[in-house]
Protein backbone atom coordinates (compact mmCIF):
# COMPACT_ATOMS: atom_id res chain seq x y z
CA UNK A 1 0.00 0.00 0.00
CA UNK A 2 2.90 2.66 1.30
CA UNK A 3 4.45 1.29 -2.37
CA UNK A 4 1.37 2.43 -4.19
CA UNK A 5 1.24 5.47 -2.76
CA UNK A 6 4.71 6.63 -3.36
CA UNK A 7 4.46 5.54 -6.83
CA UNK A 8 1.38 7.82 -7.37
CA UNK A 9 2.99 10.94 -5.82
CA UNK A 10 6.33 10.08 -8.01
CA UNK A 11 3.44 9.69 -11.13
CA UNK A 12 1.64 12.88 -10.01
CA UNK A 13 5.28 14.85 -9.61
CA UNK A 14 6.28 14.10 -12.86
CA UNK A 15 2.61 14.79 -14.78
CA UNK A 16 3.13 18.14 -12.70
CA UNK A 17 6.99 18.70 -14.10
CA UNK A 18 5.80 17.73 -17.64
CA UNK A 19 3.18 20.78 -17.84
CA UNK A 20 5.27 23.04 -16.50
CA UNK A 21 7.53 22.22 -19.34
CA UNK A 22 5.10 22.17 -21.94
CA UNK A 23 4.77 18.14 -22.01
CA UNK A 24 8.39 18.25 -23.95
CA UNK A 25 9.75 14.85 -22.46
CA UNK A 26 12.95 15.74 -23.64
CA UNK A 27 13.30 18.36 -21.51
CA UNK A 28 11.96 16.75 -18.61
CA UNK A 29 14.73 14.18 -18.65
CA UNK A 30 17.63 16.28 -18.97
CA UNK A 31 16.23 18.19 -15.62
CA UNK A 32 16.10 14.95 -14.07
CA UNK A 33 19.28 13.96 -15.20
CA UNK A 34 20.99 17.03 -14.33
CA UNK A 35 19.80 16.92 -10.97
CA UNK A 36 20.45 13.40 -10.95
CA UNK A 37 24.41 14.20 -11.60
CA UNK A 38 24.98 17.09 -9.51
CA UNK A 39 23.41 14.79 -6.52
CA UNK A 40 25.85 12.22 -7.17
CA UNK A 41 28.48 14.61 -6.93
CA UNK A 42 27.68 15.75 -3.99
CA UNK A 43 27.66 12.73 -2.60
CA UNK A 44 31.21 11.69 -4.12
CA UNK A 45 32.39 14.70 -2.12
CA UNK A 46 31.08 13.52 0.92
CA UNK A 47 32.14 10.11 1.07
CA UNK A 48 35.73 11.34 0.51
CA UNK A 49 35.39 13.50 3.72
CA UNK A 50 34.12 10.71 5.85
CA UNK A 51 37.03 9.16 8.18
CA UNK A 52 38.11 6.08 6.94
CA UNK A 53 38.04 2.60 9.02
CA UNK A 54 39.96 3.41 12.01
CA UNK A 55 41.11 6.55 11.87
CA UNK A 56 40.68 9.64 14.63
CA UNK A 57 37.81 11.70 14.73
CA UNK A 58 38.91 14.87 16.87
CA UNK A 59 40.85 18.04 16.98
CA UNK A 60 44.54 17.87 16.66
CA UNK A 61 44.85 18.63 20.27
CA UNK A 62 42.55 15.89 20.74
CA UNK A 63 45.05 13.53 18.89
CA UNK A 64 48.03 14.83 20.74
CA UNK A 65 46.35 14.57 24.03
CA UNK A 66 45.06 10.49 23.13
CA UNK A 67 49.01 9.86 21.46
CA UNK A 68 50.85 11.05 24.74
CA UNK A 69 48.16 9.11 26.97
CA UNK A 70 49.23 6.21 24.72
CA UNK A 71 52.65 6.40 25.34
CA UNK A 72 52.35 6.71 28.93
CA UNK A 73 50.83 3.37 28.86
CA UNK A 74 52.96 1.65 27.01
CA UNK A 75 56.03 3.22 29.21
CA UNK A 76 54.31 2.48 32.07
CA UNK A 77 53.52 -1.26 31.77
CA UNK A 78 50.37 -1.26 33.66
CA UNK A 79 49.18 -4.38 35.13
CA UNK A 80 45.44 -3.60 35.09
CA UNK A 81 44.35 -7.19 36.45
CA UNK A 82 46.50 -5.68 39.50
CA UNK A 83 44.41 -2.10 38.90
CA UNK A 84 41.26 -3.66 39.08
CA UNK A 85 41.84 -5.49 42.04
CA UNK A 86 43.47 -2.14 44.15
CA UNK A 87 40.35 -0.29 43.23
CA UNK A 88 38.12 -3.31 44.58
CA UNK A 89 40.30 -3.15 47.59
CA UNK A 90 40.06 0.95 47.90
CA UNK A 91 35.86 -0.03 47.91
CA UNK A 92 36.20 -2.42 50.71
CA UNK A 93 38.18 -0.08 52.72
CA UNK A 94 35.81 2.50 52.15
CA UNK A 95 33.40 0.18 53.29
CA UNK A 96 35.52 -0.32 56.54
CA UNK A 97 36.09 3.27 57.40
CA UNK A 98 32.52 3.84 56.99
CA UNK A 99 31.41 1.02 59.34
CA UNK A 100 34.12 2.39 61.95
CA UNK A 101 33.22 5.48 61.87
CA UNK A 102 29.54 4.42 62.41
CA UNK A 103 31.14 2.36 65.35
CA UNK A 104 32.78 5.15 66.73
CA UNK A 105 29.64 7.39 66.59
CA UNK A 106 27.61 4.66 68.70
CA UNK A 107 29.86 4.20 71.08
CA UNK A 108 30.27 8.38 71.88
CA UNK A 109 26.21 8.23 71.94
CA UNK A 110 26.99 5.21 73.82
CA UNK A 111 28.91 7.16 76.47
CA UNK A 112 26.85 10.21 76.42
CA UNK A 113 23.89 8.24 77.45
CA UNK A 114 20.41 8.74 79.23
CA UNK A 115 20.63 11.00 81.88
CA UNK A 116 24.20 10.18 83.13
CA UNK A 117 23.57 6.00 82.70
CA UNK A 118 25.73 4.66 79.94
CA UNK A 119 24.68 2.39 77.52
CA UNK A 120 25.63 -1.21 76.30
CA UNK A 121 27.09 -0.63 72.72
CA UNK A 122 26.34 -3.78 71.09
CA UNK A 123 22.89 -3.74 72.18
CA UNK A 124 22.30 0.10 70.81
CA UNK A 125 23.82 -1.24 67.78
CA UNK A 126 21.11 -3.72 67.70
CA UNK A 127 18.13 -1.96 68.04
CA UNK A 128 19.43 1.07 65.94
CA UNK A 129 19.57 -1.45 62.74
CA UNK A 130 15.61 -0.27 62.03
CA UNK A 131 16.26 3.00 61.67
CA UNK A 132 19.38 2.75 58.88
CA UNK A 133 18.69 6.57 57.53
CA UNK A 134 19.41 8.37 61.58
CA UNK A 135 21.86 10.69 61.29
CA UNK A 136 23.84 11.44 64.96
CA UNK A 137 25.70 14.89 65.57
CA UNK A 138 26.90 16.36 69.28
CA UNK A 139 26.35 19.62 70.45
CA UNK A 140 27.16 21.10 73.92
CA UNK A 141 23.93 22.19 75.97
CA UNK A 142 23.41 23.32 79.47
CA UNK A 143 22.17 20.93 82.29
CA UNK A 144 19.89 21.32 84.77
CA UNK A 145 22.26 22.39 87.17
CA UNK A 146 23.63 25.49 84.66
CA UNK A 147 26.52 23.25 83.80
CA UNK A 148 27.55 22.76 80.09
CA UNK A 149 27.59 19.51 78.92
CA UNK A 150 27.81 17.18 75.62
CA UNK A 151 24.63 15.82 74.34
CA UNK A 152 23.45 13.58 71.39
CA UNK A 153 21.06 14.15 68.89
CA UNK A 154 19.39 12.07 66.29
CA UNK A 155 17.89 12.80 62.87
CA UNK A 156 15.49 11.16 61.25
CA UNK A 157 13.47 12.01 57.88
CA UNK A 158 14.74 15.52 58.54
CA UNK A 159 13.18 15.56 62.02
CA UNK A 160 15.38 16.28 64.84
CA UNK A 161 15.27 15.34 68.35
CA UNK A 162 17.66 14.70 71.35
CA UNK A 163 18.31 11.27 71.31
CA UNK A 164 17.36 11.42 75.39
CA UNK A 165 14.07 12.07 73.70
CA UNK A 166 14.14 9.11 70.92
CA UNK A 167 15.10 6.60 72.45
CA UNK A 168 12.40 7.12 76.03
CA UNK A 169 10.04 6.87 72.75
CA UNK A 170 11.28 4.36 70.32
CA UNK A 171 13.33 2.39 72.54
CA UNK A 172 11.62 2.42 75.61
CA UNK A 173 11.55 -1.43 76.38
CA UNK A 174 14.90 -1.61 74.79
CA UNK A 175 15.83 0.58 78.27
CA UNK A 176 16.27 -2.01 80.67
CA UNK A 177 19.02 -3.80 78.35
CA UNK A 178 20.34 -0.71 76.80
CA UNK A 179 21.49 0.91 79.77
CA UNK A 180 24.55 -0.20 81.63
CA UNK A 181 24.31 -2.45 85.09
CA UNK A 182 20.37 -2.05 84.28
CA UNK A 183 18.97 -5.70 85.91
CA UNK A 184 15.29 -6.91 84.47
CA UNK A 185 13.66 -7.33 87.54
CA UNK A 186 9.83 -8.67 87.49
CA UNK A 187 7.77 -7.05 90.02
CA UNK A 188 5.01 -9.06 91.72
CA UNK A 189 1.70 -7.21 91.54
CA UNK A 190 1.36 -5.87 95.21
CA UNK A 191 5.46 -5.96 95.96
CA UNK A 192 6.38 -2.20 95.26
CA UNK A 193 8.82 -2.46 98.28
CA UNK A 194 12.62 -3.15 98.63
CA UNK A 195 13.68 -6.86 99.46
CA UNK A 196 15.09 -6.73 102.98
CA UNK A 197 18.48 -7.10 103.19
CA UNK A 198 19.59 -10.69 103.98
CA UNK A 199 22.67 -10.98 106.24
CA UNK A 200 24.60 -14.01 106.16
CA UNK A 201 24.33 -16.44 109.62
CA UNK A 202 26.36 -18.82 110.43
CA UNK A 203 25.16 -21.62 108.53
CA UNK A 204 25.41 -20.04 105.63
CA UNK A 205 29.05 -19.36 105.88
CA UNK A 206 30.05 -22.60 106.84
CA UNK A 207 27.71 -24.07 103.73
CA UNK A 208 29.15 -21.38 101.26
CA UNK A 209 32.98 -23.19 102.68
CA UNK A 210 31.72 -26.66 101.68
CA UNK A 211 30.70 -25.37 98.57
CA UNK A 212 34.31 -23.99 97.78
CA UNK A 213 35.71 -26.76 98.73
CA UNK A 214 33.78 -29.02 96.56
CA UNK A 215 34.24 -27.06 94.18
CA UNK A 216 38.43 -27.55 94.62
CA UNK A 217 38.13 -30.93 95.03
CA UNK A 218 39.32 -30.31 98.64
CA UNK A 219 36.38 -31.62 100.36
CA UNK A 220 35.14 -35.21 100.93
CA UNK A 221 32.71 -36.85 103.18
Amino acid sequence: MAEENTNTGAAEAYQSLLAKHNNDANAVSLKLFGENYDLRAKNRELAQKLPKDGAFIGTPDDKRELDEYRQFLAESKLDFKQIKETVGKVSELETKNRELSQMETLRAVADIGIEGRKLKVSVLQKELREFPEAQFNFKNIKGADGKELKAAFITIDGKESSFTEFANEKLADYLPALLQGEAAQQTKPGNMHDPKPHTATKEDIVKGEVAAQMATGRYSL
